[in-house]
């Protein structure tokens, strides 16, 4: 019996699985102050400012509102193509799934539960006795945390680095992909295709699984 390479795919979130625009920019246009969001977005993809200091400036955003209130924001965010139909795949051949993202650990959550990821890491945001944000940070997540969290993912499953697929779009994956053994720059920035082990330019998450070496054919149920 055949036995897949590949243990574990993790996937980025904004520009990667999330397509368009940022979460943050998605929930700036519901919640008010899209412009300013575009602009420290911008501001952080040329290396202006850190991701703490972007950090700092979103979560105030979320200050009196419950979870629950801000995830709904999220039902009409645009997703790239057969995200379901990829999961289900990885699933069938025994293949954990995660999404590594330095974006709110709720946001990332409502994400892998409406499509099935098995796991999700994030920068989470305080809350207060009514489990509403208070507009502080609890804990930043930065671009080099994400191979601690994979590294911690692996120790759960009992898998190797070297087991591991990542597929992402920025420089916030730069280091994950050094770490991984393949990694996809999914309709990526210049310097992820460069960093990465291949790149597609692709509406459907399904064409990534063609271009991972070793992957074996989906097993039937």
């Amino acid at each position: 019996m055949q036995y897949n390479k590949w243990k574990l795919i993790t996937f980025d979130l904004d520009g990667t699985l999330i397509r368009g625009m940022s979460t943050a920019e998605h929930l700036a246009g519901k919640m008010g102050g899209l412009e300013k969001a575009r602009e420290y977005e911008e501001l952080y993809t040329q290396g202006k400012i850190t991701g703490r200091q972007f950090a700092e400036f979103d979560c105030s955003r979320y200050k009196g509102h419950s979870r629950k209130n801000v995830a709904q924001h999220l039902e009409d965010i645009p997703a790239i193509n057969h995200i379901e139909a990829t999961l289900d795949i990885l699933s069938r051949n025994s293949i954990h799934s995660a999404i590594c993202t330095l974006a709110w650990t709720f946001l990332a959550e409502t994400v892998a539960l409406r499509y099935g990821f098995s796991d999700y890491s994030g920068a989470s945001l305080e809350l207060d006795e009514n489990y509403c944000f208070t507009g502080g940070v609890n804990r930043f997540f930065h671009a080099e945390d994400k191979v601690s969290y994979v590294e911690k993912l692996c120790v759960k499953h009992a898998i190797e680095m070297s087991q591991v697929v990542h597929i992402g779009d920025s420089t916030s994956d730069l280091y994950l992909f050094d770490a991984v053994g393949y990694s996809i720059a999914l309709n990526g920035s210049a310097q992820a295709i460069e960093r990465a082990d291949t790149s597609v330019n692709s509406e459907s998450l399904l064409d990534t699984l063609a271009v991972i070496p070793d992957l074996l054919p989906v097993q039937q149920p």
